[in-house]
């Protein structure tokens, strides 16, 4: 709806004051879900191709895909095929192709999807840095953590309706942090660790295949 590709059932959005995103999508970047780049170009031609379709002339576009690849530590991968590169390293040339035009907004769909942790964490670098150059970036997640380094501000969606939206120590107090342990350990012990109270025991009832086996557990909260 952002975008423009759907039309709103109800209500209304309106982006960099625009009513239809339609009207300012070369302004916009987009990173969707479902990555896609054609598989025999290089990473230089695949992204100024896209910046070309923003209104990027195609020389200005290859200089900045060559400074935006060796930023991210791609220089030497500049001129392979895109079907000869990781995925990690797919991701982050999907990524600078959606902001090779430098747009004021952008949208970014599961980025951090089927990455492994260190091309998280240099996704994530990624995203502040658009962030503290001016842009605005919303995008998708189902890992708070990335939320919780990343946004200044969270919505969370449950059954298709907004169930929050606030400051991430906002959500941090609607929703407080909860230990669940499981084996041999007394109740006790975990109340006392440190930086956490209100412990409960409850009783686990597993099933072995000699019998009946009962293992104690216990829950506290952060404080």
């Amino acid at each position: 709806m952002i975008l423009g590709l759907t039309p709103a059932t109800s209500g209304r959005v309106e982006i960099l004051g625009a009513n239809d995103g339609r009207k300012v999508r070369d302004r916009i970047g987009f990173l969707p879900e479902e990555r896609g780049l054609y598989r025999k170009m290089t990473p230089v031609d695949a992204i100024a191709f896209f910046a070309g379709l923003k209104g990027v002339p195609l020389g200005e576009g290859r200089r900045r895909a060559r400074v935006m690849l060796e930023a991210q530590g791609l220089g030497e991968a500049s001129n392979k095929k895109m079907k000869d590169l990781s995925k990690g390293m797919a991701q982050k040339v999907q990524l600078i192709a959606a902001l090779a035009h430098e747009p004021e907004f952008v949208i970014l769909d599961e980025p951090f999807s089927g990455l492994d942790p260190m091309n998280q964490q240099g996704l994530e670098v990624m995203i502040r840095d658009i962030a503290s150059k001016g842009a605005t970036v919303l995008f998708s997640t189902h890992v708070m953590q990335h939320a919780e380094r990343l946004c200044d501000k969270v919505v969370l969606i449950a059954g298709g309706q907004k169930a929050f939206e606030g400051t991430v120590d906002e959500a941090r107090a609607t929703a407080p942090r909860f230990l669940e342990l499981e084996g041999a350990i007394a109740p006790e012990a975990v109340a006392a660790c440190r930086g956490w109270s209100r412990w409960r025991a409850r009783i686990w009832a597993k099933r072995a295949a000699s019998g009946r086996r009962w293992r104690p557990a216990a829950r506290a909260r952060r404080r």
